[in-house]
């Protein structure tokens, strides 16, 4: 579901005009974490710190499988920001 874009004219100074916008544009509410992801994505820094650490295991001695938690409680946030048709479905 898309907000519509709505605009403000505050006041008129001078020659400047005073503007409001309420869409919101790129924003988070996730504490700053896409401007560290944009700064990361500039200077590289998870990346070449990742490229420090090398796995010595030997992947054919390990199996992974998936592990399964019944009494385990999914909570599902379904607030404006969250809700999404897509996970609805999954809900569903």
């Amino acid at each position: 579901m898309r907000t519509h874009c709505i605009t403000i004219d505050l006041a008129n100074q001078g020659r400047r005009q005073v503007r409001a916008r309420f869409d919101g544009g790129r924003m988070s509410s996730d504490g700053g974490a896409l401007l560290l992801q944009a700064v990361d994505q500039r200077i590289g820094l998870t990346r070449r710190l990742a490229a420090c650490f090398v796995d010595h295991r030997n992947p054919r001695r390990y199996e992974h499988s998936l592990q399964r938690w019944p009494r385990v409680r999914v909570v599902v946030r379904g607030d404006a920001g969250f809700c999404r048709d897509e996970l609805m479905a999954w809900c569903e």
